[in-house]
């Protein structure tokens, strides 16, 4: 249950997503004071296999991004950069790895708008963000 490494390793490696965010990408929650654009994520872990006889061998996991921008065609560029890096991985077989996690799929689901009025960027106006839902099978 460390799909959250392999997303962090996937983001920070990918030169569209640093570009725009450089390593602001946190878990959970965006540090008070921290400069934006930035990136927060969380995950819900279940188990992959339905057997009670064994261990489950995958994980799966619910990846939630909250890509965040003072402006909403960045927090849409953010998205469109995070879903180049993450989108449709098929490490059939042997997986995909990153961050020392090795991954069997990564799918992107939805994306979702959303603002921000208590935290405020430059100038007072409410941050933007685009919470965006990922399906990952993690390798156990």
């Amino acid at each position: 249950m460390i799909a959250d490494r392999y997303i962090y390793a996937k983001l920070i490696a990918t030169a569209g997503v640093t570009s725009l965010v450089s390593t602001r990408i946190y878990p959970v929650m965006v540090p008070q004071g921290a400069d934006y654009p930035a990136i927060s994520y969380s995950a819900v872990y279940t188990p992959a296999d339905n057997s009670k006889n064994e261990d489950a061998t995958h994980d799966n996991c619910a990846f939630t991004l909250r890509l965040w921008h003072a402006e909403y065609d960045g927090a849409s560029s953010l998205d469109v950069a995070v879903r180049a890096a993450l989108d449709y991985v098929d490490g059939a077989g042997a997986g995909v790895t990153a961050g020392g996690v090795t991954i069997n799929a990564c799918e992107w689901v939805s994306s979702t708008d959303g603002l921000e009025e208590g935290n405020s960027a430059p100038g007072g106006a409410p941050y933007f963000f685009r919470e965006a839902l990922y399906n990952i099978r993690e390798q156990r």
